[in-house]
């Protein structure tokens, strides 16, 4: 990831909430689905907290939530850690 993209020092008016946030979670949800080129994510900055919805191949569900939502619990614990460093919270949810 480009560190300049994520300057946390640097009060930018027009910047996007949550950018690094809804990164993460893209990345991570690709990295566990066998069709990474159907994942999208949105990303609603206009909430408190940020709302990031993580859209997959249905057939990918079970892959993203794993045995006993192990696996969405991680993703949004990593996701929550890095909303958290550009100062914001975030909500995940994941929908097939």
């Amino acid at each position: 990831m480009n560190e300049d993209l994520y300057d946390h020092n640097e009060l930018d008016a027009n910047r996007l909430r949550g950018v690094m946030a809804r990164d993460v979670a893209e990345y991570l949800a690709k990295s566990v689905v066998t069709r990474p080129d159907a994942v999208s994510v949105e990303l609603s900055d206009d909430r408190d907290p940020i709302k990031i919805d993580v859209h997959v191949d249905p057939q990918d569900m079970g892959r993203v939530i794993g045995k006993r939502g192990r696996v969405a619990h991680a993703i949004r614990t990593l996701v929550a850690a890095a909303a958290a460093q550009e100062g914001e919270r975030v909500e995940v949810e994941f929908y097939g």
